[in-house]
């Protein structure tokens, strides 16, 4: 049976009903406008939406939120967010003025689904479901082996070693399978994703470039072999009363042909695994969540990263917090997820109804397949263009009138005033669900590349190898 939606929005109600939100995060205000409709929805107050950008698509309606841009300036999405952490510190006087008309008493407080720096505050508004330290710091790569190793989880080899030129060199001579080693740095700097403490080194020129980059920014550096196969993700939810742990999702990241840097492009649900690598990736994730919940007390949802290789899955990250694919399981369910996610990482208790859930969002994000791709580009954007596109002879050309798309692919404003960002959606009811959907994106980026007149340089998807 169902689990219906308004069982989660009234469960919430006593959490968030008649409070007021500010709700935080480096994405686009488009992209927080969901979150907003989610708490609106168990009873809150209209919310503050204070983004990094306002972004590409719809903005919310003023009766769903009021909303300020920060602006922030940076050339990619690591540094926009990152910025737009430090800004929040330390707000800008219009932003000021703006959170106290709105919230002149300084009763809201601060919530958000990805917040990589420990903000405990922002101008007087203090945090919902605040992380602790010790989850944060699991999303150090360097130190995902010896978690894994202390709960029992295959990882295959691997060395930890300083970011030194000597040990890096002599780590990927050991290691290497001949394919080449990726290299993952530290979080000395901060916290980072999306890929750009990575490097895959097979060559001289990608091995002094990820020498020098790791010397300037790490102070240790994970060595593995390369893994060729489909990159994935999956989300798992803990509680005081256990774990629950939804379906793989396809991670886009690229490659390029030389050159030994990855481009993360975003998530999408099209993609199955075998039945039984199906169920061996969401068994690592179940005993991941338990690990998480008896060790470290862990509340909140989870993502754990990693490779489906020739060998299985192979683990590369765990991310304690909300990510970037989470809003595909909803599937159409209409389930207050974000809302649900962080009521549980504030230690909320509540009937969460967790074999419910897992089931229901299992075959909700089956049932309703959907996601798409997203690159930042150095052309600045202030409009929003659009092109449809139908799948011919192993490429796409454009939609003529009335023809029904395959693909959207855009180009509008990006993480920060000096960036663009060019998405391609694959069209759901037009897509296949099974294979990786990785080649398609590429392939669309080409054509977005020359129509739109953007420079995203060639994209080598990953292969399958199972």
């Amino acid at each position: 049976m169902s689990l219906d939606p308004e069982y989660y929005r009234e469960l919430l109600r006593p959490v968030f009903a008649g409070r007021r939100f500010l709700v935080i995060g480096s994405g686009p205000v488009v992209a927080q406008a969901g979150l907003a409709r989610e708490l609106l929805a168990c009873g809150a107050q209209r919310p503050f939406l204070l983004a990094g950008s306002i972004g590409t698509g719809t903005l919310p309606e003023p009766c769903e939120a009021d909303w300020l841009s920060l602006e922030v300036d940076a050339p990619d999405m690591l540094s926009s967010m990152r910025a737009y952490e430090r800004a929040l510190r330390r707000l800008p006087e219009r932003a000021r003025k703006a959170l106290d008309r709105w919230d002149p008493d300084r009763r809201a407080q601060a919530l958000g689904t990805i917040v990589l720096s420990d903000v405990p505050d922002v101008f007087g508004r203090p945090r919902y479901a605040r992380r602790a330290p010790e989850w944060a710091a699991l999303e150090d790569k360097t130190r995902l082996p010896a978690f894994l190793d202390a709960i029992g989880v295959r990882r295959g080899p691997l060395a930890v070693v300083a970011a030194e030129a000597a040990a890096l060199r002599g780590a990927a001579a050991r290691i290497d399978r001949g394919a080449g080693t990726v290299w993952s740095g530290d979080t000395r700097e901060g916290i980072n994703g999306g890929a750009s403490h990575v490097r895959w080194v097979r060559s001289e020129d990608s091995a002094c470039e990820a020498e020098s980059f790791f010397a300037e920014h790490c102070s240790r550096v994970r060595v593995q072999p390369f893994l060729e196969g489909i990159p994935c993700s999956v989300h798992g939810l803990v509680t005081g009363q256990g774990v629950a742990v939804f379906r793989p999702i396809e991670t886009l990241t690229f490659r390029r042909p030389r050159g030994g840097e990855f481009v993360y492009a975003g998530t999408a649900s099209f993609w199955d695994p075998n039945s039984r690598d199906r169920e061996s990736i969401r068994a690592v994730a179940r005993c991941i969540g338990h690990a998480l919940l008896e060790r470290l007390d862990y509340r909140g949802v989870f993502t754990l990263d990693g490779v489906l290789a020739e060998e299985g899955f192979v683990p590369t990250e765990i991310n304690p917090r909300i990510g970037a694919a989470f809003r595909l399981l909803e599937g159409g369910s209409g389930l207050p997820l974000h809302a649900l996610a962080l009521a549980a990482q504030a230690g909320e208790s509540l009937d969460y109804r967790l074999p419910e859930l897992e089931r229901e969002l299992l075959e909700a994000a089956d049932a309703v397949r959907g996601g798409g791709s997203g690159i930042v580009v150095q052309k600045p954007q202030v409009s929003t263009e659009v092109r449809a596109l139908v799948a011919r002879c192993g490429g796409f050309r454009a939609a003529r009138d009335a023809e029904p798309p395959d693909v959207w692919v855009s180009l509008g404003p990006g993480p920060s005033l000096r960036c663009g960002y060019a998405m391609v959606r694959p069209v759901p009811e037009r897509t296949v669900a099974g294979p990786s959907i990785a080649p398609r994106v590429a392939r669309a980026f080409g054509f977005a590349e020359v129509e739109l007149g953007v420079d995203l340089g060639p994209l080598v998807p990953a292969e399958p190898v199972r």
